[in-house]
């Protein structure tokens, strides 16, 4: 549900997964990292309603309050997991990708953090 945005003229519109994953990739590039840990990246989201400071979450930038999160939460691990291909895809199955609590995308990580 996130909206392309440009942050590098040299790359052109993006939205936030592959902006992220790009900028991830460039830390682990050198020989002297074996890998990354990724934060924040549990399937679901709507579970901070009430369990946390969040009230309300505007994943459609609507300015209204949603009653049925279903959809946005789909989406979140939709775009999780194509976080994940593209930090895969490019770090090559030479480096480590972990998360903390996150999918079981086994076929793209090497293990994750309860």
């Amino acid at each position: 549900m996130c909206p392309k945005a440009v942050a590098n003229v040299a790359v052109g519109p993006e939205i936030w997964a592959n902006y992220n994953a790009r900028k991830a990739v460039a830390l682990v590039g050198s020989a002297n990292w074996d890998g990354i840990f990724l934060d924040r990246v549990e399937p679901i989201q709507s579970w901070l309603l009430g369990t946390s400071t969040a009230r309300t979450i505007d994943p459609d930038q609507s300015n209204r309050v949603l009653t049925d999160y279903s959809d946005f939460d789909r989406r979140w691990g939709d775009g999780v997991r194509l976080y994940e291909v593209a930090i895969r895809d490019a770090l090559g199955p030479g480096k480590i990708v972990a998360v903390n609590n996150g999918m079981a995308n086994y076929d793209l990580l090497n293990g994750f953090q309860l």
